[in-house]
């Protein structure tokens, strides 16, 4: 292949911008390294704003289309996969046929993925170079079946849990047969052989109980985004970081607007005239990213839904929490923040969160936890999370050549 190496970035699974943010740093110092990068990605409007204007080349990740719409929660990985397409050998082949045929057209030197099972599938019985980053939440421990995830909660669900595991690992094998790539004995099986770097500290593991585990820190930006703004006036400043449909986002900023602090609200995508119409006196509303170094190194307190970029970047910069977990792994992520006492979990009742946020005001105790969790990883940065993966870039893509 002539021209520069290519390395392939590759996202299936998860919303939000973490998936892209991690990918945007870790492209600027692989370019400046003289590869060429694509990127699969599951939204390409996310891909655009954040990996479009580094000049990478994207191009659309094969992804199920719509959930079946019979499946419950999920109670472990498995679940998870059943309510992307792990149910239908049709669809999951067609997917997993997808990654094949994406990748023989790029041919990259090297592949770095992130939430993308379907990809690890579609690769069975391929010898291509790959390392798997991810979040611990992304990367379960390798047990058969797959660890509860709602490990707090009773065990009355574990043999459901098993039977949509059985489910999913046939069909797996069912799209394998059809692919002619040898079948998973375990479901776990599906990560055997695979390099993987987990992105985050033990303390904020979705699953307490993985054991000794190699971190490599958590990764996110910190220099990209608005200069953050802070409303006048005195008291506490709070960042909140809210998906502006959320049923009580605007109760939160009613309760905000009328006690002492300081807001700086991000809602992304809201139109112009929508956050306009929300601000006041104490708050000020924007729809763009904020520079979120700039905004921590400002803030006393962060609301958000318990993302894991945002809420260890936060922790790491000593500043607790009130979350408002929307989906199950910020539900896990949210258990281990209480666990740590470095922040609390805000009911989903616009009657009840005014006097959670009057005492999270007022309260150090929170604030008093998270700054010991920034001193105990003082020597983490980002900036050694990344050394270590353009390392293992350069010395997978070595072997590759």
């Amino acid at each position: 292949m002539g021209g520069k190496p290519r390395i392939l970035l590759a996202w299936e699974l998860g919303g939000g911008l973490g998936h892209v943010t991690k990918f945007m740093v870790l492209a600027e110092r692989l370019q400046a390294q003289g590869f060429e990068l694509w990127a699969a990605c599951q939204n390409l409007t996310d891909a655009e704003i954040t990996l479009g204007r580094l000049g990478v080349r994207l191009v659309q990740a094969p992804v199920w289309p719509s959930g079946p719409g019979n499946i419950p929660e999920p109670i472990n990985y498995a679940g998870i996969l059943a309510r992307k397409g792990w149910l239908s050998a049709d669809g999951l082949c067609g997917m997993a046929r997808g990654w094949r045929n994406l990748i023989d057209a790029i041919a990259p030197r090297l592949i770095v993925a992130n939430h993308a099972p379907g990809l690890l599938l579609g690769l069975l019985g391929r010898d291509t170079p790959m390392l798997y980053i991810d979040t611990p939440f992304g990367i379960p421990p390798l047990t058969a079946p797959f660890p509860n995830m709602r490990y707090w909660q009773s065990a009355e669900l574990l043999p459901f849990m098993h039977s949509v595991e059985e489910q999913v690992l046939a069909t797996a094998n069912q799209a394998l047969k059809t692919l002619g790539s040898p079948e998973l004995p375990r479901l776990c099986d599906l990560f055997q052989g695979v390099e993987t770097c987990l992105l985050g500290l033990p303390e904020l593991d979705h699953y307490p109980e993985r054991g000794a585990a190699d971190y490599y820190g958590p990764l996110y930006t910190e220099s990209w985004g608005e200069t953050p703004i802070w409303p006048q006036g005195e008291g506490k400043r709070v960042f909140v970081y809210l998906d502006a449909a959320h049923a009580l986002f605007e109760p939160l900023l009613h309760h905000l607007a009328g006690m002492p602090c300081q807001v700086l609200t991000y809602a992304a995508k809201l139109p112009d005239a929508a956050a306009a119409a929300l601000e006041k006196p104490n708050i000020l509303v924007r729809n763009r990213p904020q520079l979120m170094a700039d905004v921590l190194a400002q803030a006393d307190l962060v609301i958000h839904h318990a993302g894991y970029g945002l809420g260890s970047q936060a922790l790491r910069a000593g500043v607790p929490l009130l979350m408002l977990p929307n989906h199950l792994e910020q539900a896990m992520f949210a258990v281990r923040v209480g666990e740590l006492k470095a922040g609390k979990v805000l009911p989903n009742d616009a009657r009840l969160i005014g006097a959670v946020l009057r005492q999270a005001l007022l309260d150090g105790s929170c604030r008093e936890h998270a700054a010991n969790f920034a001193s105990r990883h003082a020597g983490h940065s980002v900036s050694t999370t990344l050394d270590r993966l353009v390392t293992r870039c350069l010395v997978r893509a070595s072997d590759a050549e």
